[in-house]
């Protein structure tokens, strides 16, 4: 209650406890979701849920991260089959004997690989969601949303390599081939026995 001019007037006043003490702090009239406050010390950021504030520690939330997580495991997967053995065989780590193991199992690698993009997703979009609702900031938003593209392109990549294995044979070919004449970047001459 106030007096403008003689005249008592009331207004409601949002009230929100301080997470840390429990005091009551009276919020001014221009409070609003998202707004930080001061009490104990510390700085708390104002939420509004169900008609009622509500102090939040200011700490971003991990779980965007959890989509990332999904994603690049999924991309782990469905690499497995495809992008990881010529990996290894480009590094000079292996040969095509590895390749041909791992693309027995290609088709259960691809589809988990695209089911971990697709809960990776999900759970992005309602991190965000929650965030906006409760005017956080979302923890790792920019990594997690890079994350996403980043597993994204190396699941669409390993389909592309299992849907056309002729381009896989060329880029298999091309790195093997250290620029020399045969087919493995071997000279066979000398090798008839004279």
């Amino acid at each position: 209650m106030r007096d403008e001019g003689g005249q008592w007037s009331a207004t409601l006043a949002y009230r929100v406890s301080c997470p840390h003490c429990e005091r009551a702090v009276t919020l001014s009239e221009e409070a609003k979701a998202g707004d930080e406050i001061d009490c104990c010390g510390r700085r708390y950021r104002l939420t509004f849920e169900y008609g009622a504030y509500a102090a939040e520690e200011n700490v971003m939330k991990l779980g965007s991260l959890s989509a990332g997580v999904a994603a690049v495991a999924g991309a782990v997967l469905s690499s497995l089959c495809c992008l990881l053995p010529l990996t290894v065989i480009a590094l000079g780590l292996g040969s095509g004997a590895f390749m041909a193991v791992t693309m027995q199992y290609r088709w259960i690698l691809i589809p988990t690989g695209v089911l971990g993009i697709m809960g990776g997703v999900a759970l992005y979009v309602r991190e965000r969601r929650r965030c906006d609702a409760l005017a956080c900031r979302m923890a790792g938003r920019w990594i997690t949303l890079a994350l996403l593209i980043a597993a994204g392109v190396v699941v669409v990549t390993a389909i592309a390599l299992d849907r056309f294995p002729e381009v896989t044979a060329d880029v298999l070919g091309h790195l093997t081939d250290a620029g020399g004449p045969g087919p493995a970047g071997h000279d066979m001459r000398g090798m008839n026995g004279r």
